[in-house]
């Protein structure tokens, strides 16, 4: 980050970012702004999160990260990752950054790693999805784990909603805050966690934790339909060859 002036800035390189439980280890980059011509070391330490030492990783801090003298280049320190083989939910640890040298801003002075459990069981779209006769959600209140992909983009102003597929079906997501620090994009690969509800017929996955696994992925092509029903909800569709019959009526106003 730029601090407009000649500040001596060290930070975290980002501010998130995940690794699989089975990886072995993972390695988080810090930055430096406007380097001292003398080198400058920072202290990296654990100050919170869901993960416990010793059971999903090993970490024996502080540990001291130095920046050459006027060297720009980021610097690394690595944690070690344990694969526990119990199916425990993913798992976060936050670092933080402390006693730095040469009077350095610390910005960002925050990284939240998540551990992604590699004994997720993931269930198909269409299942969790699955509605009764009436189109009413017969999987309502339950807990799933699915991953898909993003059509679209985010409908919500305040929170998130946006749809996902995946090769059986596609279900909304929806809650009134953003989840995880995630932001929608068209293309994501995602893995959500959440409850299945319903609103105004539309079945939902009310998430509590969401895993961004890849971007700039394909979206499926859409599937040209001429009328609207329960087989197509959440589906991306086409209408073609189609024209409105009164203009006026589109109006965009409403939930229309």
């Amino acid at each position: 980050e730029d601090t407009g002036n000649d500040q001596l800035v060290v930070g975290f390189a980002n501010e998130a970012g995940d690794v699989q439980e089975d990886a072995g280890s993972a390695t988080i980059e810090l930055q430096v702004v406007n380097p001292s011509l003398s080198s400058t070391s920072v202290d990296v330490i654990v100050t919170g999160g869901t993960a416990v030492n010793g059971v999903d990783y090993n970490f024996s801090g502080p540990v001291t990260v130095t920046f050459p003298g006027s060297s720009t280049a980021n610097e690394s320190f690595s944690v070690s990752i344990l694969n526990n083989a119990a199916d425990d939910d993913n798992r976060t640890i936050t670092f933080g950054l402390s006693n730095p040298t040469n009077g350095a801003l610390l910005v960002p002075d925050a990284f939240e790693l998540t551990i992604v459990d590699d004994e997720i069981t993931l269930t198909d779209i269409a299942t969790v999805a699955e509605v009764d006769a009436n189109g009413v959600a017969i999987n309502e209140g339950q807990e799933f784990t699915i991953q898909g992909r993003v059509v679209g983009g985010n409908f919500s102003t305040s929170g998130i909603q946006f749809t996902v597929v995946d090769a059986t079906g596609g279900i909304g997501i929806f809650n009134f805050a953003p989840v995880s620090g995630y932001s929608p994009t068209e293309g994501d690969q995602v893995i959500i966690t959440g409850t299945v509800d319903q609103f105004n017929g539309l079945t939902q996955l009310n998430p509590t934790t969401i895993q961004l696994v890849s971007q700039g992925n394909p979206i499926p092509a859409p599937t040209p339909v001429t009328a609207l029903g329960e087989d197509t909800e959440s589906k991306l569709v086409v209408f073609e060859c189609a024209t409105l019959i009164d203009s006026t009526q589109w109006d965009n106003s409403g939930s229309g």
